[in-house]
């Protein structure tokens, strides 16, 4: 089928990968007029030109998007085939202003297993999630709670340490803790010094980290509600009390945290003992911590407990490898803008 500056062949339809890429071309008008879907076989380049060979490929569903070229707007989609999904759109120009280049980098992050919570985040959801990655050296140890925007969220699977979320903890606040100062202090014997320069490298200092005070009581929403009343902006934190009751299905959802023991089979989530990054509302000088049993409830800010940290990627952190099994995690790798 011709495109414009190339021929393209419909006989392949291999599975998209990392270094593919999928083309969407459509005519420059008032509107957007054709579509058509390709990928390449050869390695993905943003200055690739149509005249590479661009294969059919058949999609299971779509998102609409928008996307702008010399001052006009044009609808178009991304889909994915139940295996693999598009994602980060692009738009370049070519010497040949009768087409608009719409390129698309392809992953390995399987999309298809994520559910989208009411807080707007795509994040694994259920007891078995094959969301395992390699990070820092530690091959299978982080696990992705889910894609906030255009970051990927990772947890240590196993905790660093045990301590206290803060000795004085006169002010019920994540902010200038002794847990917060430890895992973001970037000299000996802080957490986030011990991390490669690797490592470093692909975090981003975020402000999306939600550390506002919430009830243990909560239920996922409340949760959330309360904890998005103060944001934070750092490197390494720790899971939300919301999240924790966001991972486990929707049939969870509206149960409070201090019954949520009933629903840990479904959460893969679940740890027992461990801090979470909100201080407890009803409970001075304490904050949100998981049981033994798997229900919310506080503890002491001055008492010790197990820590898992949480880092957010970069959004240039990209997935090349792997499935997300225990034994074959993703494989990470940091990509120039």
């Amino acid at each position: 089928k011709q495109n414009g500056k190339g021929k393209c062949k419909t006989t392949s339809r291999t599975t998209c990968n990392y270094e593919n890429a999928v083309k969407d071309l459509g005519r420059t008008s008032t509107k957007y007029q054709t579509r058509t879907e390709y990928f390449m076989d050869t390695g993905y380049n943003v200055n690739e030109t149509v005249t590479n060979n661009w294969h059919m490929m058949t999609f299971c569903t779509k998102k609409e998007q928008t996307s702008t070229y010399n001052n006009n707007t044009y609808n178009g989609y991304y889909y994915c085939n139940n295996k693999e999904t598009l994602h980060d759109w692009y738009t370049t120009t070519t010497s040949n202003t009768s087409n608009i280049n719409i390129l698309y980098k392809c992953s390995k992050f399987n999309y298809a297993d994520l559910t989208e919570t009411p807080d707007g985040v795509l994040r694994y959801v259920g007891a078995s999630a094959n969301n395992y990655v390699t990070f820092n050296d530690e091959y299978a140890e982080w696990r992705i709670i889910g894609k906030y925007g255009d970051n990927l969220k990772i947890i240590r699977k196993d905790p660093v340490a045990t301590r206290v979320y803060d000795d004085d903890f006169f002010y019920d606040s994540w902010i200038g803790s002794d847990l917060q100062l430890y895992l973001n202090k970037d000299t000996e014997g802080g957490y986030y010094y011990s991390l490669t320069d690797t490592a470093k490298s692909m975090i981003e200092e975020s402000d999306d980290w939600k550390v506002g005070e919430a009830y243990y009581t909560d239920n996922a929403a409340s949760a959330y509600s309360h904890a998005n009343s103060v944001s934070w902006t750092g490197k390494v934190g720790l899971q939300a009390s919301y999240e924790y009751l966001y991972s486990a299905p929707s049939s969870c959802w509206q149960t409070p945290g201090s019954g949520f023991g009933s629903c840990t089979s479904q959460d893969w989530l679940v740890y027992y003992g461990e801090f979470t990054i909100n201080p407890e509302l009803s409970n001075s000088y304490s904050a949100i911590w998981k049981g033994g049993n798997g229900n919310l409830s506080f503890s002491g800010g001055y008492s010790t407990s197990t820590i898992r940290p949480v880092v957010y990627l970069k959004s240039n952190v990209q997935i090349i490898g792997g499935t997300g099994a225990q034994n074959n995690p993703y494989v990470l790798k940091l990509k120039d803008n």
